[in-house]
């Protein structure tokens, strides 16, 4: 038995060494067949996918680690914000102020009423508007014979009284006269040249006072005068109505001071 084991044991040891000379041949045979260049571009490929893996990994880093910068900067820009809403309750409180000065000057007009009203109280006195001068005026040149005269003429309109209309007709002439001068001008062309002269101008007034007829009948022998003598009557038209129609003739005299 123990010589039987030696010689397994050789055997297992010659199989043993005879096996890897067999498989180290062939693969050198393979090797140098083609093989060795398809396993060299496996490792290559091998390598740059390593290296690949590992340059991409602190990119991804850096990435996310910019993210995450601007969104802290977003929220910080956020915070900044926030007190906005402020200057709204500054604009809200000079509102209430002028509302104050509204209704200081909405009372202001009512002190003033209530002085017009004091003011109207002692308005209602009629002294002034007593129409009696007008009345005066009428009669002041009245004679005294002519009082009862003046009552039979209102009482009996329908008998006229003679002595009456040339009293007004003598007065009417009065302010006819009167009208006219207060409108006569002097042209300026006759006084820059020393003209002087006087004319003569016959009218007729109607009972409404309108001016007609109008015409010269006495020339002062310079046409500038006689034309302004005409034209002052038609300025002077319509005159106060007279008590009934009448023609005049009167002279409007032009003389340099």
């Amino acid at each position: 038995m123990h010589s039987k084991q030696p010689s397994m044991r050789l055997t297992t040891l010659q199989q043993r060494e005879t096996l890897p000379q067999v498989s180290l041949s062939g693969t050198k045979r393979v090797v140098g067949g083609g093989l060795l260049p398809l396993t060299l571009l496996f490792a290559v490929l091998l390598h740059l996918s390593f290296f690949m893996i590992i340059d991409l990994r602190p990119d991804e880093a850096d990435s996310t680690v910019k993210k995450t910068s601007a969104l802290n900067v977003s929220f910080y820009s956020i915070k900044k914000q926030a007190p906005s809403p402020e200057p709204v309750v500054k604009k809200a409180l000079p509102k209430e102020v002028p509302q104050q000065t509204k209704v200081s000057l909405k009372a202001k007009p009512l002190q003033k009423t209530m002085v017009k009203t004091d003011k109207t109280t002692p308005l209602p006195i009629t002294e002034k508007n007593i129409p009696a001068k007008s009345v005066n005026v009428t009669v002041e040149p009245q004679p005294e014979p002519s009082a009862p005269v003046i009552q039979a003429s209102a009482t009996k309109p329908d008998l006229p009284n003679f002595s009456d209309t040339a009293f007004l007709k003598t007065k009417y002439r009065d302010t006819v006269r009167e009208i006219i001068a207060a409108n006569k001008k002097y042209p300026v062309r006759a006084r820059r040249r020393g003209i002087q002269g006087s004319v003569t101008v016959a009218f007729s007034v109607y009972t409404d006072g309108v001016v007609s007829n109008t015409s010269v009948e006495g020339s002062s022998g310079f046409d500038i005068l006689d034309k302004t003598a005409l034209q002052i009557l038609a300025e002077s038209s319509p005159l106060p109505a007279p008590p009934e129609q009448m023609d005049f003739t009167v002279p409007i005299s032009f003389k340099l001071n």
